[in-house]
């Protein structure tokens, strides 16, 4: 096969993309060791927590239990070690997060560690992103053509590289928010820093076309 002649172009596009949920991370401290999904009913502070959050449309299914710490002082574990329970509470509304912060703060034995930002689905921003870099690769590669006297025959590669998702969690200092016991809804003002949060979300496409003489 003898060589083929190609242009390469590469372009990139990159959107701003807007959160679209979080997840609040959060550490309760409980009097007693439960374990399983019946911490949610059985120890006490997280029960208060649940109801707590139920004022404000969270439910059950969007409460989940990661992991429980059993606390013990004698050596032995039994129902009356104290535990630390790690919690994961959906937000799935964003304008309602100062509230579900404030529910939060408001239990004494419950610290808020991190919030970890939700986005739309990957796979569909993907596809905006082809969208609009497709048409830049082939405009890019017609003006080259032009310009060098040839034409366009098809592609011969091409090659897609995705801007990184990161996964970095808005981290409390000090092992949690650091605020005194909420009385009431908490509003971003109150809270020392945004309640939203959008990312870059980005595509290069490495395009290689062949390329013949002009009939």
């Amino acid at each position: 096969m003898g060589k083929i002649d190609t242009i390469n172009v590469e372009v990139s596009v990159t959107n701003t993309v807007p959160a679209n949920g979080a997840d609040l991370l959060v550490t309760v401290r409980g009097g007693s060791l439960v374990t399983g999904n019946a911490a949610v009913k059985k120890a006490r502070e997280v029960r208060a927590l649940v109801e707590s959050l139920a004022g404000f449309g969270v439910g059950e299914e969007d409460i989940h239990i990661e992991s429980i710490r059993a606390s013990v002082s004698s050596g032995l574990i039994s129902k009356s070690s104290t535990a630390i329970f790690k919690l994961r509470i959906c937000c799935h509304i964003l304008e309602d997060l100062g509230d579900l912060i404030g529910a939060v703060t408001s239990q004494k034995q419950a610290d808020l560690d991190a919030i970890q930002w939700r986005y739309p689905d990957a796979h569909e921003l993907a596809k905006e992103l082809l969208g609009q870099a497709v048409p830049q690769a082939r405009e890019k590669a017609e003006l080259i053509a032009e310009l060098l006297g040839v034409k366009l025959l098809g592609v011969h590669s091409l090659g897609e590289k995705y801007l990184p998702e990161p996964h970095t969690p808005v981290r409390m200092g000090g092992g949690g928010l650091g605020l005194m016991a909420a009385s009431r809804p908490m509003a971003s003002e109150d809270l020392g820093f945004a309640v939203s949060n959008s990312k870059p979300f980005g595509l290069t496409l490495d395009v290689s076309f062949r390329v013949g003489p002009l009939v």
